[in-house]
């Protein structure tokens, strides 16, 4: 055990749901207590000795980050069951942050949702993001739409796609 290595996210773990090792950093993806002023999100970055940096903060995250996955350009990407990311608006379930952890708002996949008032689907939830090139992203989840476009549980998300008109993409026909 490396006994300088600190662990310490500024409270308690109560439960770690993943470790990622992104942009040359060690992050963690879990639910942790603290008092006021070291309170964190369900994802943190941590120095190398263990302790948090807190020059990452990836603001008002409410629920659990369940996967993250970097692209090229150092812009990490959150998947996860959370319902709030108070500066997002609507953005649920998928985002994306800089490297100081501030919500990018030119990405926008659009809605991630399951059939309305189906008693048989699951919670919505992204539970796999994965970087595909330089322009795509991989999810699957508990999810039968996204962005308006029917996916189940597994689609292509464009990267560079104007907020405005979100594309996702599963089969490669541009629909």
């Amino acid at each position: 055990v490396d006994t300088t290595f600190l662990s310490n996210t500024g409270g308690s773990y109560f439960r770690v749901d993943g470790l990622y090792r992104l942009n040359g950093s060690n992050f963690v993806a879990g639910v942790f207590s603290g008092n006021d002023s070291n309170s964190r999100t369900p994802f943190v970055k941590l120095k190398e000795d263990g302790s948090v940096d807190f020059s990452f903060n990836a603001g008002t995250l409410v629920g659990t980050v369940l996967d993250a996955a970097v692209a090229d350009d150092g812009k990490i990407y959150l998947g996860g069951e959370f319902n709030t990311f108070t500066e997002s608006g609507n953005r649920k379930h998928i985002v994306r942050v800089t490297k100081n952890g501030s919500l990018d708002y030119t990405f926008d996949c659009g809605e991630i949702l399951n059939i309305p008032n189906n008693p048989n689907s699951p919670a919505n939830q992204v539970a796999q993001v994965d970087v595909v090139g330089n322009d795509q992203l991989l999810i699957s989840g508990s999810f039968d739409f996204v962005g308006g476009f029917s996916r189940w549980s597994v689609a292509k998300v464009k990267l560079n796609e104007a907020v405005s008109r979100p594309v996702a993409d599963f089969d490669g026909d541009g629909k």
